[in-house]
C-alpha cells in the first residue's frame, strides 16, 4: 500500500489508518508530500515527533531529496528503505515547441507570500501570475492573474521561470521538490533556481537553467544571456520535460519503493 502523508486530516487520523492496513498484513509505502512542522515553524514542538512516529511505521519512505532524510534522521527518523523523489511530474497532453529567447522572467505565486515581488526593479520583467495584483508602476512587474493549467503551459514559451523564496520557505525549498519548478520544466522554459534548492545538482547537471545567489545576479544573467545560449538549454529544458509531462518520475519512484518494500 502506497499511502500519501499529509492527508490534511491529522496525524492522529494516519495513525489510525495505518492501523487498518497493518492488520492486512501489508507492506507500507509511505510517500512524504509535505512535512507539516517544517511547513510550518509555529506548530514545529508540538507536530515534529507525532510525525516522525508515523513515518518510523513504514517498511519504506518516499522522500522528495536527501536532504529532507538528513533533516528528518536528526529528529529521530529510523526507517532504513528510502527512495528519493528527486521532481515532481505535471502530467499533461501538451507538447510544447521549443521554447523562443526572450529577456523575461516567469514567476507563479502568491504576492503575499512571496513579497520580493512587490520589490521588483530589475531591468528584466516579471511575468507575474497571481490572484492579487500588484498596484505600483514604479515595479517592472506584468500581471497576468489566475490562468488554468493547459492555457498557461502554453503562456510560458519564451523566457525563463523563476523559483525563489525567503525565510522559512527559502529553508523548506532546499528540503523539499518544487511545483512550480516542474510546472516551468513541463513547459519547456529555462529556469532559474535559488543556490541552495533541493533540486540544485539536477539542474546544473542537466543543464537546465541557472543556479544563483540572487535575484541580481538572475537579472544580470538574463541580460547577459544570449539567443544562442538560450536555446542550448531551451532544448535541454525541452527534452527533460518529457520525462515530466508523461509522468516518468512518478512511475520510477514508485517501482522502485515497491523493489524495496518486497526486499528481504
Amino acid at each position: 500500500m502506497i499511502f500519501q502523508s499529509p492527508t490534511w486530516l491529522g496525524v492522529e487520523f494516519e495513525n489510525q489508518f495505518l492501523d487498518k492496513l497493518q492488520t492486512y498484513q501489508c507492506k507500507i509505502i509511505v510517500f512524504i508530500q509535505d512535512v507539516i512542522p517544517l511547513m510550518f515553524r509555529e506548530n514545529y514542538d508540538d507536530w515534529i515527533q507525532p510525525y516522525i512516529k508515523l513515518y518510523n511505521r513504514a517498511d519504506v519512505l518516499i522522500l522528495p531529496s536527501r536532504q529532507m532524510e538528513a533533516r528528518l534522521r536528526q529528529e529521530g527518523l529510523t526507517t532504513e528503505k528510502i527512495v528519493y523523489q528527486g521532481m515532481w511530474d505535471h502530467p499533461t497532453d501538451y507538447v510544447p515547441q521549443v521554447a523562443q529567447f526572450a529577456r523575461q522572467v516567469f514567476f507563479l505565486g502568491s504576492v503575499q507570500r512571496f513579497p520580493f515581488s512587490q520589490e521588483w526593479r530589475y531591468q528584466t520583467p516579471l511575468e507575474l501570475f497571481a490572484e492579487e495584483a500588484i498596484d505600483n508602476q514604479d515595479l517592472n512587474v506584468h500581471y497576468h492573474g489566475y490562468v488554468q493549467d493547459e492555457l498557461l503551459l502554453h503562456q510560458l514559451s519564451q523566457g525563463f521561470g523563476l523559483c525563489w523564496s525567503t525565510g522559512n520557505q527559502e529553508l523548506y525549498s532546499q528540503l523539499n521538490a518544487s511545483y512550480k519548478l516542474s510546472t516551468y520544466l513541463a513547459a519547456g522554459i529555462p529556469v532559474i533556481v535559488k543556490k541552495g534548492i533541493s533540486c540544485e545538482k539536477i539542474i546544473q547537471k542537466q543543464g537546465l537553467g541557472y543556479v544563483v545567489e540572487s535575484l541580481e545576479e538572475a537579472d544580470r544573467l538574463v541580460q547577459k544571456c544570449t539567443p544562442e545560449e538560450y536555446q542550448v538549454m531551451a532544448q535541454r529544458v525541452h527534452d527533460y520535460g518529457f520525462l515530466i509531462r508523461q509522468g516518468y518520475f512518478t512511475r520510477r519512484v514508485f517501482e522502485e519503493a515497491i523493489f524495496k518494500a518486497l526486499e528481504v
